[in-house]
């Protein structure tokens, strides 16, 4: 089989709190003929770009023995080697740039299926940030406008993902939008998903080319309504929540911007990010 036949790979890449987790519960529901009972059983729910057990695999080192310099050097070739090696349709959870620091495209093409590209306003996100991190507002807002931002740039023994580059908000989606002049790409707004959740679900299934029916859909609408999947949570705890949070899934919401932010600021976020709110119809 050659390469550009085994298309399996499915990326969700986003910017963190823009709704990939959400998505990627979405899409294991519907592997799954519609059903999720339970948060925590991720059979379905995919892989993380960032692994450090499969870089290492590859390489055959130990990922805290070397840079983050070099480590964004191989990452390329080990996302290519891991993507030829799928043999289902694969869920891949992306918070990198779509493309290294040094310029270089960091996702493969052969083996692509194709790439969710979600975004949210990220005047919502520094308050989802904020709640994730146990950080202030101020140092979410910080957080967001950060040029050279990786997610860390050193691992130690035990960590399980590896260093991420991410930029500030608008370097990260600019990367991934100019990534569909590469990559078979769906960019998607977080506020669409909430305001019609049925006609942007049909709008990933065909892109993504999987088949289904009225009644899958709706299946699947009813599995992963927000405040069922909060539901689950209360019952059972979410495994990818950090320490210091409350809870996961928090509002579902948006435009809560409104309420929460002082006008400074609003007008800190928008000053920075303008241009590419205004590309994205948030301003």
């Amino acid at each position: 089989m050659t390469h550009d036949a085994k298309k399996n790979a499915i990326w969700i890449a986003s910017y963190p709190k823009s709704g990939n987790t959400w998505m990627r519960l979405v899409l294991q529901a519907y592997f799954r003929g519609g059903w999720l009972d339970k948060l925590n059983d991720d059979q379905d729910r995919g892989k993380q770009a960032a692994n450090v057990a499969a870089f290492e695999s590859y390489l055959g080192i130990c990922a805290s023995h070397i840079s983050c310099e070099e480590i964004m050097k191989w990452r390329p070739a080990v996302l290519h080697h891991e993507t030829q090696k799928l043999d289902k349709k694969t869920l891949i959870k992306v918070h990198d740039q779509a493309k290294t620091s040094t310029g270089d495209w960091m996702f493969p093409k052969a083996g692509t299926l194709g790439v969710l590209h979600l975004v949210r306003d990220p005047r919502d996100v520094v308050i989802s940030w904020a709640s994730h991190k146990g950080f202030s507002i101020d140092q979410s807002i910080a957080y967001l406008n950060m040029d050279d931002k990786y997610n860390w740039q050193s691992i130690t023994q035990g960590h399980t993902q590896l260093p991420q580059f991410m930029g500030n908000w608008s370097t990260h989606t600019q990367s991934w939008l100019e990534a569909a002049s590469y990559l078979p790409l769906l960019t998607q707004r977080y506020e669409d998903r909430l305001l019609a959740p049925k006609k942007t679900l049909i709008e990933v299934l065909d892109f993504l080319r999987l088949e289904s029916t009225d009644d899958l859909i709706e299946r699947i609408l009813n599995a992963t309504d927000f405040k069922r999947i909060q539901s689950l949570e209360n019952q059972e705890g979410f495994s990818e929540k950090p320490p210091e949070m409350e809870r996961f899934f928090r509002q579902g919401t948006s435009g809560a911007w409104r309420q929460t932010l002082t006008a400074q600021q609003r007008a800190q976020i928008e000053r920075k990010h303008g241009k590419m709110m205004e590309q994205l119809g948030y301003l």
